[in-house]
């Protein structure tokens, strides 16, 4: 038994600039009237991060061939420059960004000019970071048991996990009209959208870039891994994993970093936000296998130097798909912000995806319009709102629906639709030659190596048809199609390459 037990101190200085200028934050972005300049720009989160570490490895046979390891620790995830430099960079009011939608031929350059000109501060761009931020940190565990089957033979098998605690996150604009109300964890709008209700922070009357730690993020895997090594200088090795990721956001630097991110999550919202990760994959197979092809030494050295000194390889990766959200297009909610989103109602008992079928991946049937229930419209009635006659009166905000007082977020999800998985074979074949006359390990290789060699057609995540609804509730135009390879056709290349 081997026992490893480990305690870390690690912290960082705040930001800060050489002379306490061109930094500003809104520190208090529901309420600020205008940004703080200088330092301190948020309160130093590290100066307690003390992080412990344990660790174990044991031999229960005393005989070499079986080995249990397990480990914890906790390692925090400082706030570096890398969640500042977009932001802290481009403020106002060092820098006046500005946004400006439904511009008709001649606005530009016209209307930008006389926007940036005049200076108008409710049409800058804002950013705030969380003042006073908790300490950002991950707790990881493994277990794995590796055991010798042969001489030749090893298999590991283990358990590995994590939770993250107060990740960080991002909007590209927090200042949004706040819902009303909650019905089942989801939150309501008053309808029609932006009626008579002020954005989260009054007083500015433009987009708020927030940053913020007060996200959770959960991951737990199995990992098995069987390594081989046969005779005539063949081995092989495969490897599974069957994991899930899940987390309230995926943001880094910006909000959106892959293409399947969003970049308005609800940082209200911690039921919304919550879903699998942006770039979590469930499972993931991928095996591989070298033989250098034996020569026979009674060929003598001019035949062995020509027929000899092949190798093939190979290598198969296998693995489901990445998730994205379905979306409904516009601003039902009248969110009146620029990143407004809203997400369909799930049909329950219901496949989501068409496997196999590039036209019609996602399932339309399986999606609804979210329209407030009988019970949720006697809910609108206690903060105000008239509701409408369910049965009688259509919604005007959206025509031919069922009416209802409030607008309703939906319940399918953040991330809940599954792209295409993917399944690729590459091989190589190289030829050797070693001109034991420089030295002893100077090569000319040849080498031709094929990509996809089975030509397999791997759809990317259907990002640009994810958006099923429009904004009055009609269904998109080529929704849940799939248009896009996540791999290229076959591609089979020759090199030479020289060694020393």
């Amino acid at each position: 038994m081997t026992l490893n037990l480990g305690l870390r101190y690690e912290m960082v200085t705040g930001v800060s600039e050489a002379h306490n200028q061109f930094i500003s934050n809104l520190r208090n972005f529901i309420t600020d009237v205008d940004p703080a300049l200088g330092a301190p720009f948020i309160q130093n989160p590290t100066l307690r991060n003390f992080e412990p570490r344990i660790g174990f490895a044991w031999d229960p046979f005393h005989d070499g061939k079986t080995s249990i390891r397990g480990a914890f620790g906790i390692f925090d995830i400082l706030p570096l420059i890398s969640q500042f430099f977009t932001t802290t960079t481009s403020t106002f009011p060092y820098v006046k960004q500005f946004n400006v939608g439904k511009l008709k031929q001649g606005d530009f350059p016209t209307k930008i000019s006389t926007l940036v000109n005049s200076g108008t501060a409710n049409s800058v761009v804002y950013s705030t970071y969380q003042f006073n931020p908790p300490r950002n940190y991950v707790m990881v565990w493994n277990l794995n048991i590796q055991r010798q089957l042969s001489r030749s033979t090893t298999l590991t098998v283990g358990y590995v996990g994590n939770h993250g605690v107060h990740m960080f996150d991002r909007s590209d604009d927090a200042n949004t009209v706040l819902p009303t109300s909650y019905v089942n964890g989801m939150p309501l709008w008053p309808n029609p959208g932006g009626s008579g209700i002020q954005e989260a922070n009054p007083n500015i009357n433009g987009p708020i870039q927030l940053s913020y730690w007060a996200g959770d993020a959960l991951y737990d895997a199995l990992q098995a891994t069987l390594s081989k090594r046969f005779s005539h200088g063949f081995q092989a090795q495969g490897s599974f994993t069957w994991g899930k990721n899940i987390d309230t956001g995926s943001a880094t630097s910006i909000p959106d970093p892959y293409t399947n991110s969003l970049a308005g999550n609800f940082w209200f919202c911690t039921t919304c936000r919550r879903g699998l990760s942006d770039f979590n994959i469930a499972k993931t197979l991928t095996m591989n296998f070298i033989w250098d092809v034996p020569t026979p030494n009674n060929w003598g050295s001019v035949v062995s130097h020509i027929l000899g000194g092949w190798e093939v390889g190979g290598i198969l990766t296998a693995h489901t798909g990445v998730p994205v959200t379905p979306l409904m297009g516009g601003d039902p909610l009248g969110q009146l912000n620029t990143v407004s989103q809203d997400v369909p109602d799930r049909v329950p008992g219901c496949s989501a995806t068409n496997p196999g079928n590039v036209d019609h991946y996602i399932n339309l049937n399986c999606f609804s319009l979210p329209v407030a229930t009988p019970a949720i419209a006697a809910q609108c009635q206690t903060f105000g709102f008239v509701p409408h006659d369910l049965t009688k009166t259509p919604d005007p905000f959206n025509p031919g629906i069922a009416g209802t007082c409030a607008n309703l977020y939906g319940n399918a999800g953040r991330n809940s639709i599954v792209g295409p998985g993917l399944l690729g074979l590459d091989s190589s074949l190289f030829k050797n030659n070693y001109i034991k006359k420089f030295s002893e390990t100077f090569n000319i290789q040849f080498r031709a190596e094929f990509f996809n060699i089975i030509n397999h057609a791997n759809f990317e995540t259907p990002i640009n048809s994810n958006t099923l609804f429009g904004e009055n509730g009609a269904p998109q135009n080529g929704a849940g199609s799939l248009d896009t390879l996540a791999t290229r056709p076959r591609e089979i290349q020759f090199g030479l390459k020289l060694i020393w």
